[in-house]
């Protein structure tokens, strides 16, 4: 199998997950189904191009942050950008999978062993982390047909409800003058700290074409499967707090 495949699988692995359903939901504040997968496609695009232009040089991010900033400016600057932003997405995360994982159980938020589980939960992403490409591989092979499963029952599950007819007619209750620009300007925003770590785990692919099939194949068809999903949660349940929508639809 060719290196790319695998990177694209990690990609598309990376991104399928419970953030990306939420930034799909609050696309549906403004913008209809149809023009939330439009500004999805768009920005994912965008970071297809950004990974292709940067990983296509063979140079990790650090040299190429120092050439450009200087010693002081890619330390102190740069890399406290990601740090920083990580922060409340790895939030996000951690409270979505480990509240889910706690309503499996049967345990309610008052509870203490509901938050207890929500911390559990945040050390086991870290441990994740922590065992790089070689761990997160191994547990895709739990977490692939778990996610497919998930898809595929959140489609026919939205699809019960709601039709094809009823998600392409949905219209937004308040209307932004950027429309989808903005769209595309949120989920940019959203995830640009992937942009400074990305291109590190593409750039020994060896030519700008692998580094762009990895990128196009683990971005944009599975940034529009979960952003859709999420976008089609929001619009079943009225609200992008999936687990409130989740509830909903297996009730």
């Amino acid at each position: 199998m060719s290196k790319w495949i695998t990177r694209a699988v990690l990609l598309s692995f990376w991104l399928f997950s419970a953030w990306y359903l939420y930034i799909g939901g609050i696309l549906t504040k403004s913008l209809s189904f149809q023009e939330s997968l439009l500004a999805i496609a768009v920005a994912n695009l965008v970071f297809v191009l950004i990974f292709t232009f940067y990983a296509g040089t063979n140079k990790p991010k650090d040299p190429m942050f120092r050439e450009a900033f200087g010693g002081g400016g890619a330390r102190y600057c740069i890399s406290l950008l990601p740090s920083l932003t990580q922060i409340g997405w790895y939030a996000v995360v951690v409270e979505i999978g480990g509240t889910a994982f706690a309503f499996v159980l049967g345990l309610e938020r008052t509870n203490p062993l509901f938050y207890l589980i929500i911390f559990c939960y945040g050390l086991l992403t870290i441990w994740i982390a922590l065992g790089g490409f070689q761990r997160m591989g191994k547990l895709s092979y739990l977490s692939t047909p778990a996610m497919l499963g998930f898809a595929l029952w959140g489609a026919y599950a939205i699809f019960s409800r709601l039709g094809l007819n009823g998600l392409v007619s949905y219209q937004p209750v308040t209307q932004v003058n950027w429309g989808v620009l903005g769209g595309i300007q949120l989920l940019i925003a959203s995830f640009i700290s992937a942009a400074v770590t990305i291109p590190d785990f593409l750039h020994d692919l060896g030519s700008k074409k692998n580094v762009f099939l990895a990128s196009f194949w683990g971005l944009v068809p599975t940034a529009l499967l979960v952003g859709g999903l999420g976008a089609a949660f929001a619009i079943v349940g009225n609200s992008y707090d999936i687990l409130a929508t989740l509830q909903l639809m297996s009730g």
